[in-house]
């Protein structure tokens, strides 16, 4: 009995060590540069490029012939400088001046929490160099959110009750993210790219017809990012 025991341990051991060795973590920081896409059916307003950062990490499950799964964590500032000129012309109005001419800049911050489910292939070179590309969905959860008009600012997600019915911002957000990687040693060298699918505002009937913009609105995340990174 202690022999078929003393077994089953060694056999689970064996078992843990293999799978522990096709699993390989790793963390990334770097930079992003994103856009928030606002399309109406008379009004195509995008944002200009906003800087930002995140951090990430991954577990890279091997699945054999260099494939392999990448559950993941991101935390990553994001959002959208804006010209309203553009939006003014619409009504026929002029750009602004002076005192005033901050009013015709807005800027939209987000800080999210991501997750992405990546399936990547990866390639080894030469004993110390390597090439992957991921693809798969994120799903990611707004922590916080902030619009700048001029001097004033307020929090998105926490406007009145009587603003909320004719104009609400939505924290959740998923799309599809892609990247491709060179590592040299366990250092990992990415650049990728996140496609927002979800429509994050939701412009009610009353408030559409008044800008003229309708209640199928539709505001949009994209981003671009390079980072540095190490594989364990």
């Amino acid at each position: 009995m202690k022999k078929k025991l003393l077994a089953l341990l060694l056999l689970a051991g064996g078992l843990f060590t293999a799978n522990a060795q096709n699993i390989r973590p790793r963390i990334e920081v770097g930079g992003v540069m994103s856009i928030v896409e606002f399309k109406a059916s008379s009004v195509d307003l995008n944002s200009k490029v906003k800087m930002g950062y995140r951090v990430s990490g991954a577990a890279e499950i091997g699945l054999g012939g260099g494939l392999y799964i990448a559950p993941g964590l991101t935390f990553k500032s994001q959002g959208g400088n804006y010209d309203l000129n553009s939006f003014r012309k619409i009504f026929g109005l002029g750009p602004l001046s002076g005192d005033n001419a901050k009013a015709n800049r807005a800027h939209l911050n987000y800080h999210y929490l991501s997750v992405p489910l990546n399936l990547g292939f990866r390639a080894e070179l030469s004993p110390t160099l390597g090439f992957s590309a991921e693809v798969g969905p994120y799903f990611a959860y707004a922590l916080s959110g902030k619009g700048v008009y001029g001097d004033s600012d307020m929090d998105l997600f926490s406007m009145p009750e009587s603003v909320k019915k004719s104009l609400e911002f939505k924290r959740f957000d998923a799309g599809i993210n892609a990247s491709v990687a060179v590592d040299f040693s366990r250092a990992v060298f990415r650049i990728g790219t996140e496609y927002g699918l979800t429509n994050n505002v939701k412009v009610q009937s009353l408030l559409g017809d008044l800008l003229g913009v309708g209640s199928s609105s539709t505001l949009k995340n994209f981003n671009a990012y390079a980072s540095i990174g190490f594989r364990f």
